[in-house]
């Protein structure tokens, strides 16, 4: 796991994005550093909270999305 999140916190200029802006609970923003600070200290890596949310999306959506489901192509 933290590998690809090394992997993912490396810009790729291929990659098309969009920036956005969200409003996050507190209570929300606390857990997802938490899961920084556990990544830090297990594995030496540092993620910044963008890389980290982006993580954390892909993850949840692979958990809901169906079996077949086309994945995204890195």
């Amino acid at each position: 796991m933290t590998a690809r999140l090394e992997q993912d916190s490396t810009p790729d200029v291929a990659v098309k994005t969009t920036p956005i802006a969200l409003r996050l609970p507190n209570e929300l923003l606390a857990r997802i550093d938490a899961r920084r600070e556990q990544l830090r200290k297990m594995g030496g890596i540092e993620p910044n909270r963008t890389d980290m949310i982006k993580f954390l999306i892909e993850r949840g959506l692979e958990a809901v999305e169906p079996e077949g489901a086309p994945k995204k192509k890195r």
